[in-house]
C-alpha cells in the first residue's frame, strides 16, 4: 500500500493566425497553471528469475478535492536487474499516466484551464543503494 503527493507544473503556448482586420486575433495563446494531488496505490514486487525482480505500481489520485485533478490514473510495470554489485540495479519499464484537470470551465472559458492527457511510453533508470 502506498499514498503521498504528486505536484503538476503544466505550460502550452500555441500559435495563432487570421482573424478579421477589425478585430485583430492575439498572436499567441497560452495557458500555465500548478497543481497537487494526493494519491493512494499499490505496489507488488515478485521475484521472476534469480537477479530478476518484477514490479507493478498503480495509483488513484485527485479525487477532486480542492485544486487536484478531477481523476489521475498512473500504473508502472518495470523489471529490475541485479547489476552484480551490492550499490546498484538496472531498471526498465513501461509507464501510464492518465491527467484530468479542469479548472474555471475548462479549455473553452475565458481564463479556464483544462487538461485531459494520457503520457505513456517506456523508461530505464539505474537505482543506487546506499
Amino acid at each position: 500500500i502506498l499514498g503521498g503527493v504528486r505536484y503538476y507544473a503544466l505550460a502550452a503556448e500555441a500559435p495563432v493566425n487570421g482573424g478579421l482586420p477589425i478585430m485583430p486575433l492575439p498572436q499567441t495563446i497560452d495557458q500555465e497553471d500548478n497543481w497537487v494531488d494526493l494519491f493512494a496505490g499499490a505496489r507488488v514486487i515478485g521475484q521472476i528469475a534469480p537477479g530478476i525482480r518484477g514490479v507493478v505500481r498503480g495509483d488513484w489520485a485527485g479525487f477532486g478535492i480542492g485544486t487536484s485533478s478531477t481523476k489521475t490514473w498512473n500504473l508502472q510495470t518495470m523489471l529490475i536487474l541485479d547489476c552484480n554489485c551490492e550499490w546498484a540495479d538496472l531498471m526498465v519499464g513501461y509507464r501510464i499516466l492518465d491527467i484530468e484537470q479542469s479548472k474555471n470551465g475548462g479549455t473553452g472559458a475565458p481564463r479556464g484551464f483544462g487538461v485531459d492527457n494520457k503520457i505513456h511510453g517506456p523508461m530505464a533508470g539505474l537505482s543506487f543503494q546506499y
